[in-house]
Formats: C-alpha cells, structure tokens, sequence
C-alpha cells in the first residue's frame, strides 16, 4: 500500500530536477519615458545635433524628412574627391563642367581648359561653393558628372545615408535631389574624419595664383560667417572649425557647421532655414550641446544578462552577455550613470556559441531616450556538455551519467528514509498486541 506513495515522491522529485536543468532566461525590458529637459526653440524646419565622436543625436527636429540640400551637396563631393584625388595633382576643366551650371549661380569664373591643382580646386569648392569646380572634381573623380552621381549614392549607402539621393556634385535644384538632416549629419561625421578637409577649413582666405588662361589671381574667403570674424564678427564663433552653406529658392538656406570644445566635437545641420534664422539657430543648438550633455563611458559591468545555451531544447550550459565595449555616450548633465536603462533583442544561443560572437543588440535609453545602441556580445561562455556527434557511446553513457546520477541519489534517499521509518511502525503494533496479552 506504501509503493503509490513512494512513486509519487519520486517522480515529484524527478520532475523538479528536471524543470530546473532546463530552465530559460528571458531579456528584461525596460519601459520608455520622457523628459521635460527645455530644448531650444528652433526657427528652421529640420535641424540636427549629434555628437560627431559617437554621432549620438542630442536634438532633433523633422531630422528624416526628406529636403533640398543645396549647397551642402558639396560636402559629400568633397568626401569623394578627397578619398580618391591626390592634392597634388591637376585638374582640366572641360567645357562641360564650366558651362553647364545655371546663370547667376556660385563661381569662381574658371575657363574651358584652365588647369589648377586639385588643392586650389577643393579650397574653390569649400570657400566659395563654386559650381564649376564641383562638375570638375566630379569628371576628375569618376570619368564624368553621371557616373560621379552614382558613385555618390553608392557611398551614401555605405555611410547609413539611405534617406539621400545626389544627381550632381554641386547641389543645384533637381526634385531627385535631396537629404535629411540625420543623413547630412552623417556625411559631415564621415568627412571630418579626413584630416585634409579639417586643414582646408583651417584656411579662412585663400589665392589660387595665375594659371595657364587666368592673369589675375582668385581671392577666396569662407562663406560660413561663423567661422569667419570679417564677414560678421556678432555670427563669428571660435570654436567652429568647419561647415557649409548652402541655398537655393528650392531648399531655402541651409548650413552646415562643425564646433570643438575641449575634446567634444559637435555637428549641426539645418534645412529649410532662411537668412536670419540659420546662424541663431545653430548657435543656440552648439551651446545647447556643449552645456546640457556630460560624457560617460560604459563599460561590460554596466550592462550583463545571462543567456541559456540550449542543445535539443535543453540547457546545456550559460553565456554572460555584455555590450560591445569600451562605449562613450553623453546623457544629461543632471543625470547620473546609474539612469542609463538597457532594452535588449538577444538571439536564441545554441552549443556551438563562443566567446565574442555578437548575439544581438541593446538599445540604451537616458531618461526615457534612446541615445545609442551596442551590438550585444558573449563576453564569457561556460558549457557543462555538448558534443555535436551525440551518436558515440562514450558520448552518450557520458549524458546518461551526467543525467541519473543526481536522480540515483535522490531515489536511494528516498528508499532509505521509507526503509527507517517502516520497521518503526512494525515494533508499535507488536508492543501493542503483546501488552493486551497480559
């Protein structure tokens, strides 16, 4: 009558065993928030603020609305002539590349058959925003205007840009010519990562001497007044250190402006903005940035989670998942480290993980914002057993050992706690029946 008892005991015990070697772990995910941190009041239609380091978005307004660049363009055809030009080299202007910009548009005057080096070419291109020499460095660079074009969305592509389409290297209107401010900030992070380009921008006013057909040498001078004292000294600012203009009747003004201080670097991007409102705007967004944000760097003990490792549905060992480390960020700076949230998207990790795999990604939000994520990696690995050949013998008396053992234990225990305790109640009853026979 005892036997039902003991086999319920057992199996419960079996059962608890069992449930506990295959446990899962699921990702904890955090709810979002908001913040009630005063912003600037922005005038221009789109506008962005990243931090060009981590390229961390710090404000924001219509940044992936699609608009017309203008200008601005020149930035992206400065990036390409600069990663395949050398400075040194000379440059043809074809008749193509001087007649085929609009009338009245920005030039430097250059004539069918002028020859200057690339390095005064890419000073008239940055400092006066001449169009001429944008289709120059275009044929220069790519064998023609149309080809330029494509090579410019193809490295557009590979920038993250996937809002932008160029149809020529000056930026003069086109309905299939156009940007975001997000994709305009990209660019700009990738550009400035050229130290030429930083060294151009260095250059406020700059003479390209006489040429093969030119008697008189080009004065030029930074068109951004922020960054040039002379054109408006209430605009100029001494921690810009590069940027663009840019306007047409079509995309309005629109700027671009690259600021230092200390060892942050921020960029700033505006669209759709006028004449009066573009410098005040990127202004207010510069001492915003540099003001309101702290730096932080997040290391693998800021962010861990536990991941099963499964073979057949079971777990057969554990992974520490961490972020991509080390990660610099900028939260608030009324905000502490310990406010930084993680949401996570792991993937399922099978036996044949191993340390340093990428796993899937985290998102990192600071008071209710999502500023940055991190690829999410194995950082340590510890497998109790797997083999991908279970069908050995060895392998599977292995498993088996590994799986009854504990089983065995508990099943011997139990047997021997029942056999205590049965002889006890035998020597009750027999003390029993023998007192009634006295």
């Amino acid at each position: 009558m005892k036997k039902p008892n003991f086999i319920l005991a057992s199996s419960t015990l079996i059962l608890i065993i069992t449930l506990t070697m295959n446990s899962t772990f699921k990702a904890y995910a955090q709810e979002n928030f908001t913040t009630d941190q005063a912003s600037p009041p922005i005038i221009s239609e789109a506008a962005i603020l990243i931090d060009a380091t981590t390229g961390q978005i710090l404000y924001s307004k219509n940044e992936t609305k699609k608009y017309y660049p203008a200008s601005i363009t020149k930035l992206m055809t400065a990036l390409l002539a600069i990663e395949a030009l050398n400075p040194e080299d000379t440059i043809t202007f074809s008749r193509n590349a001087v007649l085929s910009i609009e009338f009245g548009s920005s030039h430097i005057g250059i004539k069918e058959d002028e020859v200057l080096t690339i390095d005064q070419a890419m000073h008239g291109l940055l400092l006066m925003s001449a169009n001429e020499i944008a289709n120059g460095l275009a044929e220069k660079t790519s064998g023609s205007i149309d080809e330029f074009a494509h090579d410019m969305n193809d490295r557009l592509k590979e920038i993250g840009a996937f809002n932008t389409h160029f149809v020529n290297p000056n930026g003069l209107h086109d309905e299939n010519h156009y940007t975001t401010a997000y994709d305009m900030a990209l660019i700009t992070k990738e550009l400035i990562k050229n130290e030429y380009y930083l060294n151009i921008m260095k250059d406020i006013t700059y003479q390209i001497p006489l040429t093969n057909l030119s008697t008189e040498i080009r004065y030029l001078s930074q068109q951004h007044k922020m960054m040039n004292e002379k054109r408006d000294a209430t605009l100029y600012r001494d921690d810009v250190i590069a940027g663009k203009t840019g306007f047409t009747n079509e995309a309005g003004h629109t700027l671009v402006t690259v600021a230092k201080k200390d060892d942050q670097v921020l960029i700033v991007v505006l669209l759709k903005s006028s004449s009066q409102n573009m410098y005040e705007d990127t202004s207010q967004l510069l001492d915003y940035g540099f003001s309101n944000f702290k730096p932080v760097e997040l290391t693998s003990s800021d962010y861990e989670e536990t991941l099963p490792i499964l073979q057949n549905d079971s777990k057969v060992g554990e992974a520490i998942v961490t972020l991509n480390v080390p990660l610099n960020i900028y939260i608030e700076s009324t905000q502490e480290k310990n406010s930084i949230e993680f949401k996570s998207e792991l993937s399922v990790l099978t036996v044949d993980a191993k340390k340093g795999d990428t796993v899937g990604t985290v998102s990192i939000f600071s008071d209710g914002t999502l500023i940055a994520t991190s690829d999410a990696v194995i950082n340590d690995i510890d497998i109790v057993y797997f083999d991908t050949d279970e069908s050995k013998p060895e392998k599977v008396v292995k498993s088996l050992i590994t799986v009854l053992i504990p089983i065995i234990i508990v099943l011997f225990l139990t047997t021997l706690i029942l056999y205590c305790i049965r002889p006890q109640k035998h020597y009750s009853k027999y003390k029993k029946k023998n007192s009634h026979r006295r």
